[in-house]
């Protein structure tokens, strides 16, 4: 079978976009001229791609296009209005779907274009020069960040299948830096890594343990608004600042700014301070300065916070674990354009002091993809385990242009049956159980079980099948609980924090339980504590800031929890002292 397909692994970042293709037994970038790829697109008569774009970019009538991994699959409203000031075109609706808004007189002769079309582009752009001629099937693996929602991966899913491809997989970006960089360091004991890949779009971190030439995710985490395009704006802002540019700017000079952005943190990497004159930017007269000054201090002042919200976020996610308690991490995996930064390095370390940090460049993401497809498509299903199945990080099948996910009639309790290689992902399946369910709460009010889904998946190899059950709960706090079982064995659970919560009637009544027995709780044990005034004055201003709205249900119980700490650590600790 090996012989008569063609196996390939595509990363489209949010910078440079990359393609592997299997040959001679082995994952091989498809271009070795041009490995890595501008994800940036200009529109015309011709379309063009990378390099290509950036040097035919001279008018503002022209289409540039760029940073479209942040909208693509995204309803206009989710999206920042942040990223939207930075944009250099406007977003619109069309056909019920977000859409680029092009400039009237265009060269392209478009009013719009979907993001979709754009990322086609660039996929088109990074195969292979005989990719046409290539003969048997194609089947490629796409990478998307951990965070990407369902509607996100189906919209990258439609903008590589329209290019021939026989069959399209997902795999998770940071999975696929640790699946390239075990492969390539040819690593032998068990081992427990965290990837950090901090990407131009998103925050994407990953505990994965590797044993056995098998590696499993343990947990996942990120922020799908956190990554380069973010230290961009910033210094663009401070460039903007600094010339006391306070109009809106031309696409070509929001464009420019990008260009100078990356400039100067490669220059600030070595130097102290840097001079920017008017000249290098602006073809007028009209901004005040002649010349501006950026120092050191002044680029680590406005990209320090973005830095240091991905590092606390990775802690957070990762210090809660068994495995960081039990010390057993041995080492931070960097990877993604942003993780480049240096000072990004100091503080990863004095966060993870313990652990060594390594670096992983930007193609390994896109190998790793194609050394997945050439596992999936050509490895046979006898080798894989079915407590692996759910951990296979792959939420949507392609085939002959069929998408097949679960169902969305499906209802409580039934049970659908779904080909052998259908791999929910965790982030997927906790989203496809939350819509279905959501609306609905009638029929949960009084049970801690919402509701349940078995997916029954037909072993080719083997008689009996495999069941993964996906469950909704509400734990004894009254959080909203997400399990997955393979073949009635637990191997993920996890709690879902989320506004979809404030809809829940139930919740809302079953918080009010938990409530009343915080409040009581602080106020008996505030009588044995020194402090006892001072939290029940703090109790007290947390009613007043919930009563008007100033908090949400989970913050003010969070605030009370702690509350009850402070009373209750005290009084063990006075009992102590008096035995």
């Amino acid at each position: 079978m090996s012989s008569e397909c063609n196996y390939f692994g595509i990363d489209i970042g949010t910078a440079t976009s990359c393609c592997y293709q299997w040959s001679n037994n082995d994952a091989c970038v498809s271009n070795s001229y041009r490995p890595l790829t501008l994800s940036v697109v200009l529109l015309g008569k011709k379309t063009k791609v990378g390099e290509d774009a950036i040097n035919s970019y001279r008018f503002d009538n022209q289409c540039l296009l760029y940073n479209v991994k942040r909208i693509i699959g995204r309803d206009v409203t989710e999206i920042p209005q942040n990223d939207k000031d930075h944009f250099p075109y406007k977003l619109g609706v069309r056909e019920d779907r977000t859409a680029i808004i092009l400039p009237q007189g265009n060269k392209a002769n478009k009013s719009y274009i979907f993001p979709e079309d754009v990322y086609t582009e660039i996929v088109k752009s990074i195969l292979p020069p005989n990719y046409d001629q290539l003969k048997g099937k194609k089947c490629v693996v796409v990478t998307v960040p951990e965070k990407f929602n369902a509607k996100q991966r189906a919209a990258t899913i439609n903008s590589v299948e329209c290019l021939g491809f026989d069959e399209v997989r997902l795999f998770s970006e940071p999975c696929a830096a640790a699946f390239s960089y075990f492969h390539k360091e040819h690593i032998q004991n068990s081992q427990t890594f965290v990837v950090f890949d901090f990407g131009g779009s998103t925050l994407d971190i990953a505990l994965i343990h590797f044993a056995d030439h098998n590696f499993k995710v343990l947990a996942v985490g990120g922020h799908p608004y956190l990554g380069g395009i973010d230290i961009d704006n910033a210094i663009i802002d401070l460039i903007k600042e600094k010339f006391r540019i306070t109009q809106k700017i031309s696409p070509m000079l929001e464009w420019k700014l990008k260009l100078k952005s990356e400039s100067i943190k490669k220059a600030l990497a070595y130097s102290s301070q840097i001079v920017i004159r008017n000249t290098e930017l602006f073809e007028d007269d009209l901004v005040p300065e002649a010349q501006i000054t950026i120092s050191k201090a002044e680029l680590d002042r406005v990209i320090d916070p973005v830095l240091t919200s991905a590092v606390d976020m990775a802690y957070q996610e990762i210090s809660t674990t068994a495995e960081f308690k039990r010390g057993e991490i041995s080492m931070i995996l960097l990877t993604g354009g942003t993780s480049q930064i240096q000072r990004l390095d100091r503080m990863v370390q004095e966060r993870f002091p313990l652990c060594k940090i390594s670096k992983i460049d930007q193609m390994s993401v896109a190998r790793g993809a194609c050394l997945q497809a050439h596992w999936e498509f050509c490895v046979s299903a006898n080798n894989r385990s079915s407590v692996d199945l759910l951990m296979q990080p792959i939420g949507i099948r392609t085939t002959d242009g069929i998408t097949e996910v679960l169902p969305s009639t499906t209802k409580i309790g039934e049970e659908v049956t779904v080909p052998f290689n259908f791999y929910p992902s965790y982030d997927y399946a906790q989203e496809l159980l939350i819509s279905l369910f959501q609306g609905d709460w009638e029929r949960f009010e009084g049970q801690s079980n919402i509701g349940t889904i078995k997916i029954n998946i037909p072993h080719p190899d083997r008689i009996d099948n495999v069941c993964i059950t996906l469950i909704l709960s509400y734990n004894k706090d009254c959080l909203l609980c997400f399990r997955a079982l393979v073949n009635n064995q637990e191997v993920y659970y996890t709690t879902i924090h989320d506004r979809w919560h404030s809809t829940n009637p139930y919740y809302e009544s079953q918080n009010k339980e938990v409530v009343n027995r915080l409040i009581s709780d602080i106020r008996i044990h505030a009588e044995y504590s020194p402090d006892g005034k001072r939290i029940i004055n703090e109790m007290l201003a947390l009613q007043e800031r919930r009563h008007n709205n100033q908090l949400s249900e989970i913050e003010y119980i969070t605030g009370l929890r702690s509350l009850e700490q402070q009373v209750t650590s005290y009084l063990s600790t006075s009992i102590i002292v008096k035995k």
